[in-house]
């Protein structure tokens, strides 16, 4: 009876750990944050300026800028946890790339490449079951937390990001129809 027990409780906390309501994509196996987002009548060159003026207010670091067209960004999240053989938590970081496109009315994000560093061990890519440095540096309930954390802060950043669009758009010193 007792293997019976440990064996269900054993696979309930393996599904806890790895039920994570991250956005993966088919093709590449990665967690992948995309959305095309219809913004009315806002010119591309509208969406190009809100959006670096949104970046600065988040100190993105730009690693790509066409005029007009596409931004590349890259930030990190903090995220707190507690190694395994420690009593204390960590904070680590969890670094990603968020790009961004505009077009006449809409524009499109893709948030990739979202990976764990942290002082006591490096974690790697968030796609990974386990961490790279290892359960014994980083259990799978603190894994598991990390990357609770880093999707609550993608979907926060995605938020802001749609917000402050949403803002220009309905701007009413831009409308001229009336």
């Amino acid at each position: 009876m007792k293997h019976y027990l440990l064996l269900v409780f054993t696979l309930f906390s393996f599904t806890l750990i790895n039920a994570q309501n991250f956005p993966i994509d088919e093709g590449t196996g990665k967690i992948t944050y995309m959305e095309t987002v219809s913004c009315g009548s806002l010119a591309a060159s509208e969406i190009y300026t809100t959006t670096k003026d949104w970046a600065k207010e988040q100190n993105l670091n730009t690693t790509t800028d066409e005029a007009n067209k596409k931004l590349v960004y890259s930030g990190t999240f903090t995220v707190s946890y507690r190694p395994s053989k420690s009593t204390s938590n960590e904070e680590g970081t969890v670094s990603y790339t968020l790009h961004i496109g505009a077009k006449d009315g809409k524009y499109r994000y893709i948030l990739v490449d979202l990976v764990h560093k942290g002082a006591s061990g490096d974690g790697g890519k968030l796609e990974n079951a386990k961490p790279d440095c290892g359960t014994t540096v980083i259990n799978n309930n603190s894994w598991s937390k990390i990357k609770q954390q880093a999707h609550a802060q993608a979907n926060k950043l995605i938020e802001s990001l749609n917000k402050k669009i949403k803002e220009v758009q309905n701007d009413p010193t831009k409308n001229d129809d009336w």
